[in-house]
């Protein structure tokens, strides 16, 4: 699947790794209340505690353009990849 601001990302690229699901809708309110958790609590942490353990991608289930991930990036503050249309 395509990441925001280019490349792509697929599961079998994180092979041996922890992967995270957030699965998210660009404009859901509780996603943009959450992303921000998700940020500080496990793709922070495990980035300080287990560098390369662990991999956060948050997947946009509402197929939003990339300005609209864009802008859900913006919002939230979030480091980890964003999938668009997961």
């Amino acid at each position: 699947k395509r990441v925001l601001g280019g490349g792509t990302a697929t599961l079998s690229q994180y092979s041996g790794k922890v992967v995270v699901l957030f699965l998210l809708g660009y404009g859901c309110p509780f996603c943009q209340g959450d992303a921000p958790s998700v940020q500080q609590n496990i793709h922070a942490w495990y980035q300080a505690q287990r560098p390369g353990e662990v991999q956060v991608l948050g997947a946009d289930l509402w197929n939003g353009t990339a300005a609209q991930m864009n802008q859900f990036k913006s919002n939230t503050g979030v480091q980890f990849p964003l999938v668009l249309k997961g």
